[in-house]
């Protein structure tokens, strides 16, 4: 404190003036009047303890509230991060999956594209084989019939 209403907790009953006899009456009225200053005192410092505890409260309230909100906004990023990076590997699969069908479509026409390459070879030759299999019967029946003549 340190204001006037101090000395009354502090200060030692104040005496009359040294040599002077107070009459009982005039002590009690005046040791009375001490009292209710000091009781007032008392009265004004609970309350200024009300008002400050009180105050000590809403702040460790609003100290609880704050960490609450930071641990719902940690568990709200947390969450995202998580979705957003199981959404990222969702599109690598589905593009790794794409990516495999579209190898595999031109890999399987390749494949269909060289049988059939092979089965035109493969006619060609038995063509091939057949024209000269019927020049070599030619020759053979002109042979004969130049030997007839």
């Amino acid at each position: 404190g340190g204001g006037d209403g101090d000395s009354a907790l502090t200060d030692p009953p104040a005496l009359p003036f040294p040599g002077v006899r107070e009459n009982p009456l005039e002590t009690i009225a005046r040791l009375s009047s001490q009292l209710k200053s000091a009781r007032s005192e008392v009265e004004r410092r609970d309350a200024v303890l009300v008002q400050v505890s009180s105050a000590i409260e809403e702040a460790r309230d609003q100290k609880n509230d704050m960490e609450r909100k930071y641990e719902k906004a940690k568990t709200t990023l947390k969450r995202a991060i998580r979705e957003h990076s199981q959404e990222i590997e969702k599109m690598a699969n589905e593009k790794a999956k794409a990516t495999l069908k579209s190898l595999t479509h031109e890999h399987s026409q390749e494949v269909e594209e060289m049988s059939r390459q092979h089965e035109q070879d493969k006619d060609m030759i038995k063509t091939e084989h057949r024209q000269i299999q019927q020049e070599k019967e030619w020759e053979l029946q002109e042979i004969q019939t130049q030997r007839a003549e």
